[in-house]
């Protein structure tokens, strides 16, 4: 007995499914980074954002300063304020003030939603480099896997210390003085 093959899909039908999958996962992951913004994401996007805020105009810099003493608002112990203003903040600030101070008039720049969407893009790319990638990991990785099956992570890891302490020296400093006390 002789079966005919069953069409499944068509070619039609395979590009929609497609691009139904890519649909779906693009609106999840749009959702996730809505609701699961982590505090180097945040702290990565509110640099970002002072970077670009003086390209804004007047009511979209209102409205941003509006929503950057919401989301940077100081830790309050005991209802007193700990810590010190967020630059970003002072950024917004010193622009507001300097445009109202006289003379001054905004000539070009951007709107808030475009300054947002460069901000977020940037931030997430930031949070991307703090985190061990397996798809970067280098060959002599490889080798060494059956002695060291951890060395990869550990080597990212060092390296990205590294990089980090040299970008911002401070804390070694700190660290430093104190141990030397």
């Amino acid at each position: 007995m002789l079966v005919e093959k069953e069409k499944v899909l068509g070619a039609q039908d395979e590009k929609f499914l497609l691009k139904w999958v890519s649909d779906f996962f693009e609106f999840s992951a749009r959702i996730e980074n809505t609701v699961n913004f982590g505090p180097e994401f945040q702290m990565a996007y509110w640099d970002y954002i002072g970077r670009y805020a003086d390209m804004l105009n007047d009511a979209d810099l209102a409205k941003l300063r509006s929503n950057a003493l919401k989301s940077l608002a100081k830790v309050r112990i005991g209802g007193k304020p700990i810590g010190t203003k967020h630059p970003t903040l002072r950024k917004i600030d010193k622009e507001i003030k300097k445009r109202s101070a006289g003379d001054y008039i905004h000539v070009g720049g951007t709107d808030l939603a475009t300054i947002h969407a460069m901000s977020a893009r940037e931030g997430a790319k930031y949070v991307q480099n703090l985190f061990y990638d397996a798809a970067k990991q280098r060959q002599w990785a490889q080798a060494w896997r059956l002695g060291f099956p951890f060395i990869q992570a550990h080597g990212n890891t060092l390296y990205q210390w590294n990089r980090l302490l040299w970008q911002n020296p401070v804390p070694i400093y700190k660290f430093g003085k104190a141990y030397n006390a």
